[in-house]
């Protein structure tokens, strides 16, 4: 997949947790893909992200810390989309991506 595709994809997923006004985005290997929504995990797509969309989506966001991640199997607080969202962890087969306002 190249690296523009996993940029769309991960555009489109920011954008379905946009449309329902969520704060988090819980992606999970050959699962459904979720939001926080009001204190509450809600299903958000049927869509089931497969191990190697979720690692391409990894090194997209990680870039030059990559191999920190592979190593390390945690990576942090990425910044992204011009300070909209950031990461707040990933481990091998999940990722969360937060929105940066608070109170949801």
């Amino acid at each position: 997949m190249q690296k523009e595709n996993i940029q769309e994809t991960l555009n489109r997923w920011l954008t379905m947790l946009i449309s329902v006004e969520g704060v988090d985005l819980h992606l999970k290997t050959n699962s459904h893909i979720h939001a926080r929504y009001k204190s509450n995990i809600v299903k958000l797509s049927e869509e089931k992200p497969e191990q190697e969309v979720l690692e391409k989506v990894v090194e997209f966001l990680t870039g030059e810390s990559y191999e920190t991640f592979v190593q390390i199997g945690e990576y942090y607080n990425v910044p992204l989309c011009q300070d909209h969202f950031r990461t707040t962890s990933y481990s091998n087969t999940y990722a969360c991506l937060s929105s940066n306002s608070s109170g949801r």
